[in-house]
């Protein structure tokens, strides 16, 4: 099954000095790449040199397990379809993990690019969705969007402050060291992510961290396949049949125990 898409973006390869050792891959951000200090390879570099571990499927790694005692941060570009699916995977687990709400990197609160990104997945959000149907539960409320009525004056009218007091949340409680949810930290923190949002998620953790070690990102080359189904699975966007078969592959990627990566093979 081909669960890849090519994006419009662009992307990028980072190849160690060392024959050895992995190549990385991830599509990066247009948003982010006008300014130099955010480009991906230089964020990837640094991100490396701070002491971050970054995992790329299926470029250097076939899955990933998440150990006990791990915080897990599900993130795709709207918080709605894949990091969503990842919560409901990872759902049964939360009693000996430390699992964040679903992330909007790209298309929600956090203004990762100096302005509030939200409304360009607002109409999105209103299209026939059978994510409760195929779970039993509605959708996991957002990182951040207990704060949407506060956060909606500062969309409207968009002020230096406003903007800046959104940025400082998502620092301290999403991407900086002391990072908690329900007062819980993990023993390492792991960033699961999705296509492009992998470069944002780079950028922001440089942003708020001195030292990245125990910060583990693993990225995702997996486009929304709940919104735009395989043709092959032969059912309509956001349907229950989406939703369970993004879920089957995921379960292939993602597994929990106490093993860390598994290389390709």
């Amino acid at each position: 099954m081909n669960l890849f898409r090519p994006l419009l973006l662009a992307t990028l390869l980072f190849t160690s000095a060392f024959a050895s050792e992995p190549t990385y891959y991830f599509k990066v951000e247009k948003h982010l790449e006008k300014h130099d200090r955010s480009r991906g390879q230089r964020c990837l570099r640094e991100f490396l040199a701070r002491g971050g571990s970054f995992h790329s499927y299926p470029f250097d790694i076939s899955s990933f397990t998440i150990k006990e005692g791990d915080a897990v941060y599900p993130i795709c570009s709207g918080g709605w379809c894949r990091s969503q699916t990842l919560h409901a995977l990872l759902k049964p687990h939360s009693d000996s993990l430390v699992l964040f709400p679903p992330h909007a990197a790209r298309l929600g609160w956090d203004p990762y690019n100096g302005q509030i990104n939200r409304y360009r997945n607002y109409e999105g959000e209103k299209k026939h969705d059978e994510y409760a149907l195929c779970f039993k539960r509605e959708k996991e409320l957002r990182m951040g969007f207990e704060n949407d009525a506060d956060w909606k004056a500062v969309e409207a009218a968009p002020t230096k402050e406003g903007l800046a007091s959104i940025r400082a949340y998502y620092n301290e409680h999403y991407f900086g060291p002391g990072s908690s949810f329900k007062g819980k930290k993990g023993k390492r923190r792991v960033y699961i992510t999705f296509a492009s949002n992998a470069h944002v998620v780079l950028f922001r953790l440089l942003e708020t961290n001195h030292s990245l070690k125990d910060v583990h990102i693993v990225a995702l080359d997996l486009e929304d396949l709940v919104s735009s189904p395989l043709k092959e699975w032969n059912t309509t966007p956001r349907s229950k049949k989406a939703y369970q078969a993004f879920y089957d592959s995921l379960s292939k990627i993602i597994k929990v125990g106490t093993d860390g990566t598994s290389p390709q093979k």
